[in-house]
């Protein structure tokens, strides 16, 4: 298949720049489309005709150097899910979220980028009615609360003027306790977590329902404690306090939410000042978003993995043809008498093709779309067999290794790719550790199913670079492929496994959590993987 035909199947939108200077960027049809040209057609900000659509960026135009795919050749930056509106000149306006990473070549240096885009047009405009309606609803609000403070006003004249009936004073504290009990309804059974806190000491004043739910919290545990009593983050609640009392209002702002589990979620936080009984409160609004920014990472992970297994199917076959003949030469010349004294850099050129031919073939195994033969075995058994490699390994390096296995039930694994997943997982962390550390390997059972670990006495994984694992081509390693835990991650997933990861200045735990296998189940399956 040519390379035209093969790009064009790619699903995600993505662009290339042929070289650092940007001039020639070139865009598969998906892009094409959202950039209202032609596909494959060059549309690019460096070169000297520029196109007519203009880019802003938090509403405000940016500069060629700004943008994505330019920092990316020009800087070597990583650029993840930028979002950029583009405005035409006849009116039409579409958005977009663009990630752009630098090509280099052999020897690292920068020799262009290629981005990726996601046309979240539709997701934005949506969002952007929905706060339509939240202005709506805080206008009714506003408008019900002013009811409210017209209708006290008039009992307490009522209460002032003796010649006004009993009759009437008691119609009025009968809409007044009419329009206490509408918004009590509304604070505490409304579905978001409400709050109402007292700004002159920052405590919890009233709770709403799903607000105790959601923290897993007694009512009482929360009244009269701060934010940073409960587990909030001190600098973050500074925040929260600072611009609420500067500016009067909070418009979604994203915040730490401590969950009962000593973890922390995501929610998008909107608050406005109120006076209830002489005091000034802040009535706070929370909108929990903890689930969809793990999903949203999620998808930006198969995302990449989609493309790398799309462009390695595509070109891996070709890559190897003219390098077999390269290798097949330089073996041929290797022997011949006259090059006797060139012996050594025959040998070296031929070892460097095999160290190619290998990340080809990690590479590729990211692209699998063969079954996954699934059988029930018990996972002890696989690491007794693998534990004489792995403690040669380790002994080569002069490092220790320990094995503790509990008592497991069987479940459904392909003894291949279990081998690849331990031996990498085991390799990296035999790397990452000094000589004399150890290495543990665990099996044992928990409330979830079967759980492999695997622990070493490094140095720790650094936060930034924790919520990359698994990503392609991200390596902390000199001389790293970046492959291996991505095919780790791969090999998780065709099991219906999950991966977590547990690191500090002490070490790193990898986890390896296993979905428990049901009695009526245990036989042998074939597991069909979607291609990535």
């Amino acid at each position: 298949m040519g390379n035209s035909k093969f790009l064009d199947i790619i699903p995600g939108g993505f662009s290339i720049a042929t070289d650092v200077s940007c001039e020639t960027i070139v865009h598969n049809p998906i892009t094409a489309k959202f950039l209202r040209i032609e596909p494959w057609e060059q549309f690019s900000y460096s070169s000297q005709k520029q196109p007519t659509a203009k880019i802003y960026h938090k509403g405000k135009p940016i500069a060629a150097e700004d943008q994505p795919i330019q920092r990316a050749a020009w800087y070597g930056e990583e650029i993840t899910r930028c979002e950029l509106e583009f405005i035409w000149e006849d009116g039409v306006s579409k958005i977009a979220q663009w990630s752009a990473s630098p090509l280099r070549d052999d020897t690292g240096n920068i020799c262009g980028a290629i981005a990726t885009m996601e046309d979240i047009t539709e997701i934005i405009y949506m969002a952007r009615e929905l706060d339509m309606h939240k202005s709506q609803l805080e206008e009714l609000v506003e408008k019900t609360t002013e009811a409210w403070k017209l209708q006290f006003e008039k009992l307490q004249k009522a209460e002032r003027e003796a010649w006004q009936s009993e009759t009437e004073i008691k119609l009025i504290k009968r809409a007044l306790k009419s329009a206490e009990d509408r918004f009590a309804k509304a604070f505490y059974l409304s579905p978001q977590q409400k709050s109402i806190i007292r700004l002159s000491d920052r405590r919890y004043i009233d709770v709403n329902e799903s607000f105790t739910k959601a923290r897993n919290q007694a009512r009482h545990e929360v009244i009269g404690k701060t934010p940073c009593e409960l587990g909030s983050p001190t600098e973050e609640a500074e925040k929260v306090f600072y611009c609420l009392e500067k500016q009067g209002s909070i418009d979604n702002l994203e915040i730490s939410i401590p969950k009962h589990n000593g973890t922390f979620g995501k929610a998008l936080l909107s608050a406005e000042v109120v006076e209830i009984d002489g005091e000034l409160c802040g009535l706070f609004d929370y909108t929990e978003i903890t689930e969809l920014k793990k999903m949203q990472a999620e998808m930006a992970r198969l995302d990449r993995l989609n493309l790398v297994g799309q462009m390695a199917a595509g070109i891996a076959h070709e890559i190897r043809n003219p390098m077999t003949t390269v290798r097949g030469y330089l073996q041929f010349l290797g022997a011949k008498q006259e090059y006797i004294t060139q012996r050594s850099t025959f040998d070296l050129m031929i070892s460097e093709l095999d160290r190619a031919n290998s990340i080809i073939t990690e590479f590729l195994s990211l692209t699998r779309n063969q079954p996954t033969r699934l059988k029930c075995q018990n996972l002890n058994d696989i690491l007794n067999n693998l534990y004489p490699m792995i403690e040669a390994d380790a002994f080569n390096q002069n490092k220790l290794i320990k094995f503790i296995p509990q008592e497991i039930p069987d479940i459904q694994l392909s003894t291949k790719e279990i081998h690849q997943l331990v031996l990498n997982l085991c390799h990296n962390g035999l790397e990452a550790m000094r000589e004399q550390s150890r290495l543990t390997i665990r099996t044992f059972t928990d409330s979830e199913g079967v759980v492999l670990s695997v622990q070493d006495e490094g140095a720790g994984i650094g936060k930034e670079a924790v919520g990359k694992l698994g990503t392609p081509f991200y390596t902390t390693k000199e001389g790293g492929t970046g492959l291996g835990l991505a095919m780790c991650y791969n090999i998780a997933e065709s099991h219906n496994a999950s991966i977590d990861v547990d690191t500090g200045p002490q070490g790193t735990t990898f986890f390896v959590r296993f979905n428990p296998v049901k009695q009526e189940t245990l036989e042998n399956v074939i597991v069909v993987n979607k291609t990535i």
